[in-house]
């Protein structure tokens, strides 16, 4: 009896153990920070698509890094990464962000008006939206520079 009492608790101990490191791995894992490799990141390009057109500008190097140390200070974690909504094609209008890596591989953001932001990172094999409000109105702001140019 006492040996079936001593395994039936080193049973539910173990379970104990194993569900406590499983819940620590399971919330590091959506609380680790995005970030943009600023090593890897050799160029970048923002445009804006409209029916009828598209305008684009090759970012200098000083707009590069703006955006590349602005997205790493969003803080933006793995638990804020959805789901691709479906709701815009190719044809929607967006304003993005052509991130060219050393790879040959690209991460681009495609934000549009509802204030959902497409990424599609082909250097990380990833393709989510974010929903971050700063981060769409620095793109957008990025975006403006298109019109000036044109006026």
């Amino acid at each position: 009896m006492k040996k079936k009492l001593f395994i039936f608790g080193a049973i539910i101990i173990f379970f104990l153990i194993f569900i406590t490191v499983d819940r620590t791995q399971l919330h590091n894992l959506y609380n680790k920070q995005i970030t943009l490799p600023t090593d890897k990141i050799t160029s970048g390009e923002v445009s804006d698509s409209r029916i009828g057109g598209k305008l684009s500008h090759e970012l200098s190097s000083t707009e590069l890094n703006g955006f590349i140390n602005f997205f790493n200070s969003c803080n933006i974690t793995e638990r804020e990464c959805r789901k691709i909504s479906g709701k815009h094609t190719s044809i929607s209008d967006s304003t993005d962000i052509t991130l060219q890596m050393n790879d040959g591989t690209a991460i681009y953001f495609m934000a549009f008006w509802d204030g959902e932001i497409y990424v599609t990172d082909e250097y990380s094999s990833k393709h989510y939206s974010l929903y971050d409000t700063r981060l769409l109105n620095y793109i957008f702001g990025m975006g403006e520079c298109l019109y000036s140019k044109v006026n």
